[in-house]
């Protein structure tokens, strides 16, 4: 008995050794036990749909535009990033509102379009850039200067004057125009990538959407002093998923 209680205590702290060191950080690999498991690397997925409305200014009249989920187009897929504890998002791309057809009874169908006897500010092209845009459940807005990483600009057909034979007469002109033209357009352009309420039906842990809204008045001058404010507003959605679950 007596050289049993003499082993006891070195038999104990050899236990609590062989415990220890056969216990491993989850973070740990094989090997070096300096060496980390890296953060998940940034990814790429593809919009699974998209939609938009809005209103521009057409031949004198205020008339509506959408997207009907097929005008979308992006250079690459949208890349994310999840190694921080805040997501971020990263793509290029455009929208392009649905034309509109105008019927005839007489002859050929044909896209409504600008005409050069009315004043139109027309929106044909939604262009935009996020450089590691956050998630975030508000708008963020989207400053001139880039200074965010984020840019969006547009294309607009808007009427115009011109001088001829001494008059100034009613033209058309297309340009791709950003709110760093103040001289031109003044207005509001927010994003937001934000995270939705998931869909059993959907097997992802994130379902997302990047929202784009603007409201933009466009300078339509009648004579050189006068600022004429015609609408473009709108919004328009990229929808995404990433963090695919097993079935």
């Amino acid at each position: 008995m007596k050289f049993t209680r003499i082993l006891y205590p070195f038999f104990m702290f050899s236990l609590i050794v062989c415990t220890i060191s056969s216990c491993k950080n989850p973070m740990d690999v094989e090997g070096d036990h300096n060496e980390k498991i890296d953060p998940e690397p940034t990814f790429i997925v593809a919009p699974y749909a998209d939609d938009g409305d809005g209103t521009h200014y057409l031949n004198g009249i205020t008339k509506r535009w959408e997207i009907d989920g097929k005008q979308y187009s992006a250079i690459g897929g949208i890349i994310v990033d999840t190694s921080q504890k805040i997501h971020r998002i990263s793509l290029n791309g455009q929208f392009a509102p649905k034309l509109e057809i105008t019927k005839s009874i007489y002859g050929k169908d044909s896209v409504l379009q600008p005409n050069r006897k009315d004043l139109s500010a027309f929106l044909q092209i939604i262009n935009f850039k996020f450089d590691s845009l956050a998630l975030s459940e508000t708008d963020q807005v989207v400053r001139p200067d880039f200074l965010n990483g984020s840019e969006v600009s547009f294309q607009i057909k808007r009427s115009i004057y011109r001088q001829l034979n001494g008059k100034k007469v009613l033209d058309t002109l297309s340009e791709r125009i950003s709110l760093k033209r103040d001289d031109l357009v003044k207005g509001i352009v927010t994003a937001r990538f934000k995270h939705l309420p998931n869909n059993p039906i959907l097997h992802y842990r994130y379902q997302s959407v990047l929202e784009i809204n603007f409201s933009l008045t466009i300078n339509l001058e009648r004579e050189p002093l006068n600022f004429s404010e015609y609408p473009i507003r709108g919004r328009v959605r990229v929808y995404f998923n990433y963090g695919e679950l097993s079935k």
